[in-house]
């Protein structure tokens, strides 16, 4: 086997189809979205800074493996050398991507690292789902000294089954499934809207409504955080400027669910969502606080799950978060990991390993208190 880095960026293009062929078989479905090319690829146009460390594992002709990573100084650690996912911080969820078939290739990955250690000083890999292989095996790294490492709990993540997604009778619609309170909640709220005001809901189809839809989003949800003197994640223009250009990409493959929800033509809430095959989730979203009395944001998000069971759906993902809402619709709980890897033998990158958990753990409490 043999490890091909990618460091100029316009170097994935020659591997992208390759690499999306991987992509479908070779990493958990909730993954696929943040470890696709169109999310990689927007997020570092935008955000990027450092360098790509973008490894391919090829066994003759044949892409194995891949480890869409970057290095870049950390601003606060005296330029420390930090390894992360390409989209840390933005994506729910990040893997290594591996042929199946094969179970040499995180061995092999870190063996690179151990080869190529003049190049970095900590390397964290964020929110590793339960399913994660790389999780699974992270004691392999045990066995190529002077590597360490140390796994930590990352953010809670809920999901729920659609339809007969998990094996009940044909027609279980997840409505079902949810508290008589919440249907009686769902019902009446959902009166109410269509007495009170004029209900339009918008699924943005086509390129020119995306900008303008992504624009509402950001501004609901930063209405949506005022009300408990935040500011949302959305301050950044960068950050902006990258997810708008992601929902345009994902609408091109087919994965963009953006919806809108208008009472008497004022946006009331926005959902930014997503689908692949009989899988569907959401990313983020934004509501008008001036109709929080009417619930809009579960009578939307009822709407969005509908929309996704209608279409076939099986699996609908509420992503990292453990807000009551989620509770609420019956969504259950899986446990995303981070590892931290450092060398033991360079006390640089001891001392880092150090600050780095320290700061993971002071951002987890400081989200925790104020997800609602």
């Amino acid at each position: 086997m043999d490890a091909v880095l990618l460091l100029n960026w316009d170097q994935l293009s020659g591997w992208e189809q390759t690499y999306r062929r991987l992509l479908k078989r070779g990493v958990s479905v909730r993954c696929r979205l943040f470890l696709s090319p169109d999310w990689l690829t927007a997020w570092w146009r935008h955000c990027g800074s450092g360098r790509p460390l973008f490894l391919l594992f090829v066994n003759g002709s044949d892409l194995v493996g891949a480890a869409p990573l970057f290095v870049r100084a950390h601003p606060a650690l005296l330029g420390v050398r930090l390894v992360r996912f390409i989209g840390a911080g933005s994506a729910d969820y990040g893997d290594l991507v591996v042929d199946p078939n094969r179970n040499d290739v995180d061995g092999f990955f870190w063996e690179w690292l151990r080869e190529n250690r003049h190049l970095w000083d900590v390397v964290l890999l964020e929110e590793l789902p339960e399913e994660s292989r790389l999780m699974q095996n992270a004691d392999k790294i045990n066995e190529f000294p002077p590597l360490q490492f140390c796994a930590l709990r990352g953010e809670i993540c809920r999901w729920i089954f659609l339809g007969h997604g998990d094996g009940t009778v044909i027609g279980s619609s997840w409505r079902h499934r949810i508290s008589p309170s919440l249907q009686r909640q769902l019902g009446r709220r959902e009166r109410q809207l269509t007495r009170l005001f004029t209900v339009r809901h918008q699924l943005v189809q086509c390129r020119e409504e995306v900008a303008p839809a992504m624009g509402l989003l950001f501004s609901v949800h930063r209405l949506r955080w005022a009300t408990v003197g935040q500011t949302g994640v959305f301050l950044h223009h960068k950050v902006r400027q990258f997810l708008t250009d992601f929902a345009e990409r994902s609408l091109k493959q087919g994965w963009l669910r953006l919806h809108c929800l208008y009472l008497d033509d004022r946006p009331a809430g926005v959902y930014l969502a997503f689908r692949d095959g009989e899988y569907s989730g959401f990313y983020t979203c934004g509501f008008d606080p001036r109709f929080s009395r009417w619930s809009v944001g579960k009578v939307l998000l009822a709407k969005v799950l509908d929309e996704a069971e209608a279409e076939g759906a099986s699996f609908f993902d509420f992503m990292r978060g453990d807000e009551t809402y989620k509770k609420e619709f019956g969504a259950r709980a899986s446990q995303n990991s981070h590892l931290l890897v450092w060398q033991k033998d360079r006390a640089r990158s001891v001392w880092a390993a150090r600050l780095l958990r320290l700061g993971l753990d002071t951002k987890k409490r400081l989200k925790r208190r104020f997800q609602r």
